[in-house]
């Protein structure tokens, strides 16, 4: 069972990875100096944005790049002074996972004023208008691959 939730997570994963290569590809990256980049999900105590932080770290390194990732904890307020610092730092571009969508509308806000594009990840904002995009899982696609995974690899099961 272990490995059917580990294939599912992949799934997800990749898809997430491959959106956020190609908004990184296509927004971010103009000139080729090398780059900070802040991360802050809801919190590091899920394997999904573990995950997710590894394969996003790994893309970015590869260019060069740097990417901060913290840890908020399910606190909010941590979460604005984590992209508060961000900005100070002057990142190139902030990844979120709102701890919550309406609460953190101050930090996205600063950070729009200062011209640094925030992505959601995996997770709405009250109002779009103060993030660069979206990237949200699929989950319906993950549905399918993960039936086609079972179906080859078990003979019957009980649903």
């Amino acid at each position: 069972m272990r490995s059917n939730k580990s294939f599912i997570w992949k799934i997800i994963i990749v898809l997430n990875i491959a959106i956020i290569c190609f908004i990184y590809m296509q927004y971010i990256v103009a000139d080729r100096e090398h780059k900070v980049f802040g991360v802050t999900y809801m919190t590091m105590n899920n394997p999904f944005y573990e995950i997710m932080d590894d394969e996003i770290r790994s893309v970015l390194e590869a260019r060069g790049d740097v990417l901060i990732t913290r840890d908020p904890a399910l606190s909010i307020e941590k979460q604005i002074d984590q992209v508060q610092e961000m900005i100070n730092q002057n990142v190139a571009a902030i990844f979120i996972n709102p701890v919550d969508w309406k609460a953190i509308e101050p930090a996205l806000s600063e950070a729009a004023a200062e011209g640094i594009p925030v992505i959601a990840v995996d997770s709405d904002v009250y109002d779009d208008d103060k993030i660069a995009c979206t990237v949200v899982s699929d989950n319906y696609q993950a549905g399918v691959q993960c039936a086609q995974h079972l179906l080859e690899h078990r003979d019957g099961g009980n649903i």
